[in-house]
């Protein structure tokens, strides 16, 4: 298994905030699944591709500006070329989001990553 943990802010004037919602916006909870998706896959070595999030669960709302900091398990799939990641977002050490992602790898030997 591999644990590792990222961080990320969505501006005020990211374009997705003018409409969610006038006034008081507040982070797409897709956005942030976007952008926590993006953190796994600029760290793992493989190319991945997204077959499903099985679970996502928000907890608050994640407003402009706000870091996000995420805690990331990359572990075995059900199938040799699948990973399963389970990730934890937090703002201000509050829980804003928790799910899992199912990736494939396109690689020949994908559970030597998690090592």
């Amino acid at each position: 298994m591999k644990e590792f943990a990222r961080q990320f802010t969505v501006g005020a004037d990211h374009p997705s905030l003018a409409g969610h919602f006038p006034g008081k916006p507040i982070v797409p909870g897709v956005l942030l699944l976007d952008l926590i998706l993006t953190e796994i896959q600029a760290s793992v070595p493989q190319a991945t591709r997204l077959n499903a999030i099985p679970n996502a669960k928000f907890q608050r709302p994640v407003k402009p500006n706000e870091t996000v900091d995420v805690s990331i398990r990359i572990g075995a799939g059900e199938q040799p070329q699948m990973l399963r990641v389970r990730f934890q977002a937090s703002v201000a050490g509050r829980p804003a989001a928790e799910g899992v992602f199912l990736l494939t790898i396109d690689a020949p030997d994908c559970q030597r990553m998690l090592s």
